[in-house]
């Protein structure tokens, strides 16, 4: 049983950590595929107004790919920044998690979970006694990307007092 404020918790959500990180990963190596097949992997320069798939996809991977002789012009191979792909998914999973962490602290508060259940993917379950009430916790977890084209991660969660949904607002009560 680990207390969620334990520095401990965070090993407990390893795993979580590890399938956002891989998420990520395959998500912009797909992209960069995609985008190499659409420009042949040749850089040229996007207009801002540019809805093209070939752009968007150049949009969503920019960050992580480098010019062959580190510069970034028209007319000039661009290949996948792999080390650093793989350094800014970790952050991004770390971060991650740590943020989810912080979020359920604050709407259930410090409890000492007895089972942590991953399910496919990156969802999963969190069991909990809460004086005396079985809390069940089932987190999803989400892949957005922003409006600038930044990864994240979302953690909408259902909880559940004694089997029953409780809103995170009546969790206190709930449980009192």
């Amino acid at each position: 049983m680990t207390n969620l404020t334990d520095t401990s918790a965070f090993e407990a959500f390893k795993p979580l950590a590890d399938r956002i990180e891989a998420r990520i990963i395959s998500r912009i190596e797909k992209t960069y595929a995609k985008w190499v097949e659409a420009s042949g992997g040749v850089y040229k320069h996007y207009r801002y107004n540019d809805t093209s798939n070939e752009a968007e996809d150049f949009l969503a991977i920019r960050r992580y790919v480098r010019g062959v002789s580190g510069i970034d012009r028209s007319g000039q191979k661009m290949i996948l920044a792999t080390d650093f792909l793989a350094k800014d998914a970790k952050q991004i999973a770390e971060d991650s998690v740590l943020g989810f962490v912080a979020k359920l602290i604050k709407k259930v508060g410090d409890i000492k979970m007895t089972d942590l259940e991953f399910r496919g993917g990156a969802d999963f379950s969190i069991r909990a006694d809460v004086n005396g009430h079985a809390v069940c916790i089932e987190q999803q977890t989400v892949y957005k990307m922003t409006q600038s084209w930044t990864l994240y991660c979302q953690f909408p969660a259902r909880i559940y007092v004694d089997g029953k949904f409780t809103p995170a607002a009546k969790f206190d009560e709930a449980v009192a």
